[in-house]
């Protein structure tokens, strides 16, 4: 079939046409910019997006905490060994500095209805 025999052909033309000219409006993702911390603000697609339209993945909120255990491997030694007595294992909560700053590029993924924003990651430039 010749490409001007395929009725289907100029109609999907015109819907990419329509498509680049107005966007996406089905909740795809998006990008945005963390305008503030505290409250959180990101501006995205021309707007700010704060308060109860916002969640935000709980790995990039200030002072997340997550709770980790070290287990060390025992290992048989023959021979003389030298060592410092050191605690190693250890089981408590640590704060890892996660946070999202001013300026920071987020990527959001809204709702069909436009009406929540879903914080999922920070991200940067893969060249700098």
């Amino acid at each position: 079939m010749e490409k001007n025999e395929n009725p289907y052909l100029g109609m999907a033309e015109m819907m990419g046409e329509t498509a680049k000219r107005n966007g996406s409006k089905d909740g795809g993702c998006m990008t945005g910019t963390v305008k503030s911390t505290s409250p959180l603000v990101i501006s995205c697609a021309g707007m700010d997006i704060d308060g109860e339209a916002l969640y935000i993945n709980a790995e990039l909120m200030k002072d997340y905490k997550r709770e980790i255990t070290l287990k060390m491997p025992a290992y048989a030694v023959n021979g003389t060994v030298q060592a410092n007595a050191n605690t190693i294992a250890k089981n408590e909560a640590i704060t890892e500095k996660m946070g999202l700053n001013e300026g920071d590029m987020v990527l959001i993924i809204p709702s069909t209805d436009m009406q929540a924003y879903y914080v999922i990651c920070k991200v940067v430039a893969a060249n700098g």
